[in-house]
């Protein structure tokens, strides 16, 4: 299976991590970073520089921050589930550093499939991402003995 994703952070840091996680573990597909929850409305309509779905195909599951300034991944979630599948039937895990219960059980209740903390420590951000991406990633085929 090789699915495309779409990751949606304001954090380089944190979207970086997060691609290099899905390039490291299994053939994950395509990912493209959103920087915020507006670029990604843009993305996933298909709008201005993304019309081109060749290059920008639907993702088949959206990773995003929770907070990201202005907007939240909350309302992000809320607007994905308003829309027509497949669109608004598509996966979509919650990853963030600083969120109160009270906002993870909002992600969840608007419709998020997984909320996760995001680990203080970078090997402990690394498994959780490639545990994430060992669940929507075929495994790699072992390379050929030379």
């Amino acid at each position: 299976m090789s699915n495309k994703f779409l990751i949606v952070e304001n954090d380089a840091n944190d979207a970086f991590l997060i691609k290099r996680a899905l390039l490291n573990t299994g053939h994950c597909g395509t990912s493209v970073v959103c920087r915020n929850p507006g670029e990604a409305r843009a993305y996933l309509l298909g709008a201005g520089m993304y019309a081109d779905r060749e290059r920008y195909p639907l993702p088949d599951v959206i990773i995003s921050d929770l907070k990201m300034g202005e907007e939240s991944g909350v309302e992000l979630v809320e607007w994905i589930r308003q829309q027509e599948p497949p669109l608004g039937q598509t996966t979509v895990i919650i990853l963030t550093g600083s969120a109160s219960p009270l906002q993870f059980d909002a992600a969840e209740r608007v419709g998020a499939q997984r909320v996760y903390r995001k680990p203080n420590r970078l090997e402990d951000l690394e498994k959780l991402l490639a545990s994430i991406a060992s669940e929507f990633c075929a495994p790699r085929a072992p390379r050929p003995a030379r």
